[in-house]
């Protein structure tokens, strides 16, 4: 692959896309032209590979739309982890320009990432200035919901002292998807921490829930940027018991078979190309596990696939509600992860067996493991010399 010689920010070509939309629905004959809503969707840590429009098998039919109807982009580049990207995405500069070289704040150690010199706080610095500050200025409401993970101790650091309206999310990194536990909490605007959920809790659900929430009780016609910030599919990992049904059967084949697959679909879509080949394999192959390490992993990596299906039906949800009030066609979506598959340390949090990820644990496996992180990222692996990693981007 060809050696990046500069680098573009998220935020930088978001803000010209933006602005473009805005000139063109300024410049209409029509005088009640209306400025365009504009929605980033981030998903967190999911592959090149891992949606339908991109060669998945993961049913994925709302985001699938959204290419069918837009632009669908191959060669965009992140800062290769969740903290900067967020930076840069949202405040248009190089993560350590805003702060955020490394890893934002913990939510167990407040000063562990902050080396007291300027690049290098683990939070957003003062002297930035966030998309939603922007965007306030050109008479639009802000809303966001999900992941923020730019800072957090402190309210000043906050998404409503950082230009945004409303809020509902987790301010650290990473969470239990059904029972969000101290001191990884749920907040709701500037409110206190959440730690008392219903039966039925499930982040991804209340993500999308919330953006939809925050939209239909905008009380004027004035123009909205949602920033939907979901966590999934990032560790831990966690699903409903109906999403994981849904996707049995799907990786009894094993790795190599569908990472074969994937590139076969994404070739004949016009994505890749036969003659690149695949990424140098970092896994064993599929034929030398065990039966049992293979209905382990196997079962990881279909809790992963229900994780993805589950944001794609809040996207539909969201798309379903603009739709009902006139108002998709008059609103810019764009859809990318912030880098690309993820394989963390494989071990546990929290303990516990396979069939225990639903039944109560703080957290579950933290890892699918090296093998389906190479199918996430097919036919890409990060390039560990280069931190390069590709991004899905979509325009509806």
């Amino acid at each position: 692959m060809k050696k990046l010689t500069f680098k573009l920010t998220l935020a930088a070509l978001f803000l010209l896309q933006t602005i473009a939309f805005s000139t063109f629905a300024k410049n209409k004959t029509s005088a009640t032209a209306k400025k365009p809503n504009v929605i980033v969707i981030l998903a967190d840590d999911m592959g090149f590979s891992d949606i339908g429009c991109y060669g998945g098998e993961i049913p994925t039919p709302n985001i699938d739309m959204l290419a069918n109807k837009g632009v669908r982009l191959t060669d965009f580049y992140n800062n290769s982890r969740c903290c900067p990207t967020r930076a840069s995405l949202l405040t248009g500069l190089y993560p350590h320009q805003a702060g955020i070289g490394d890893m934002a704040e913990d939510p167990e150690n407040k000063t562990i990432h902050d080396e007291h010199v300027p690049g290098y706080r683990g939070f957003l610095t003062p002297n930035t200035v966030t998309i939603a500050e922007v965007m306030r200025t050109a008479g639009y409401h802000t809303y966001i919901t999900g992941k923020w993970h730019v800072g957090m101790h402190g309210k000043e650091k906050w998404p409503l002292q950082r230009g945004f309206d409303r809020y509902y999310g987790i301010l650290s990194g990473a969470s239990s998807y059904l029972r969000p536990f101290p001191p990884r909490g749920i907040t709701t605007d500037n409110g206190a921490m959440q730690y008392d959920f219903p039966d039925n809790y499930y982040t991804t659900n209340a993500f999308g829930g919330n953006a939809i929430k925050f939209i239909t009780e905008q009380k004027d016609t004035k123009p909205f940027f949602m920033y939907l910030a979901f966590n999934a599919p990032h560790w831990p990992l966690q699903a409903l018991p109906e999403d994981i049904k849904l996707m049995e059967g799907l990786y009894k084949k094993g790795w190599d078979s569908v990472r074969y697959e994937r590139m076969k679909k994404q070739v004949a879509m016009g994505l890749t190309k036969q003659d690149w080949g695949l990424a140098e394999r970092e896994m064993r192959h599929w034929v030398d596990l065990t039966d049992q390490q293979k209905k382990d992993v196997t079962y990881r990596m279909t809790v992963y696939a229900a994780m993805v299906y589950r944001m794609d039906k809040k996207i539909g949800d969201l798309m379903a509600t603009l739709k009902k009030r006139n108002e998709l066609d008059n609103t810019l979506i764009i859809f990318m992860s912030d880098n690309g598959a993820c394989a963390e340390p494989y071990q546990e949090l929290g303990g516990g067996r396979m069939s225990e990820i639903n039944d109560g644990l703080k957290y579950g496996p933290i890892s699918y493991g090296m093998g389906w992180t190479n199918v996430s990222n097919t036919p890409y692996i990060k390039n560990t010399k280069t931190k390069r990693t590709k991004v899905e981007f979509l325009l509806h």
